[in-house]
C-alpha cells in the first residue's frame, strides 16, 4: 500500500501495545510539556535571580548553591514523574526515593519557616509595638525567601502528590 503505514506493521503490534503508546504520547503533550514549560520558567526565575539579583549565588553562598541544585534536580525529576517515562518509572526507583525524600524534607522546612512567620507576626501584631528598622528587614528577608522558593516548593509538591498517587492511588 502507498499510504505510509505497514499493514505487516499494524497487524503485529497488538491493541494493547498501541493503547500504552498512545497513552504516553498523550500524557506527554497534554501533562509532559506544559509540565516541562513551566518547570524550565521556575528554574529560569531562580537562576536569574541568583546570578543577578544574587550576584552569582551571593559570593558562591552554599545555601543559594544548593537551592538551584534542589531547583535544577528537581525540575528535571518532576518532568520525567509526570509525563511518565516509562525508564523513569521503571527502573529509576532510587532516584525517584531521592527526589521524593529530598521533596518532602525541603516543603516540610518550608512550611515550617512559613508558619514560624505567620505566628510570629501574628504575635508581633497582638502586642502593637512599633518595631525598628532592623525588624522590618529581617520581615523583608523572610517574604523575600519564601516568594524566591516558592517555585522549588510547589515543584516539590507536584512531586510528593505524584509519588503518593503512583503509590497509593492505583496509577
Amino acid at each position: 500500500m502507498g499510504d505510509g503505514i505497514s499493514s505487516e506493521k499494524w497487524k503485529e503490534d497488538s491493541w494493547h501495545q498501541r493503547s500504552i503508546d498512545f497513552a504516553w504520547t498523550f500524557r506527554f503533550l497534554f501533562t509532559g510539556a506544559p509540565w516541562a514549560a513551566i518547570t524550565t520558567f521556575f528554574n529560569m526565575f531562580n537562576l536569574l535571580v541568583n546570578v543577578f539579583l544574587n550576584k552569582l549565588w551571593g559570593g558562591m553562598n552554599v545555601i543559594l548553591l544548593w537551592n538551584s541544585f534542589v531547583s535544577l534536580t528537581q525540575g528535571f525529576a518532576s518532568f520525567l514523574l509526570i509525563s511518565q517515562v516509562p525508564t523513569y518509572m521503571a527502573h529509576m526507583k532510587t532516584m525517584r526515593m531521592f527526589s521524593f525524600t529530598l521533596a518532602v524534607m525541603y516543603n516540610a522546612f518550608w512550611l515550617w519557616a512559613v508558619v514560624e512567620f505567620i505566628v510570629g507576626k501574628n504575635k508581633a501584631d497582638a502586642v502593637h509595638v512599633d518595631y525598628s528598622f532592623m525588624m522590618l528587614l529581617i520581615d523583608v528577608f523572610w517574604m523575600y525567601n519564601f516568594l524566591s522558593n516558592l517555585p522549588i516548593a510547589i515543584t516539590n509538591f507536584i512531586i510528593i502528590v505524584c509519588e503518593l498517587d503512583f503509590t497509593y492511588g492505583g496509577a
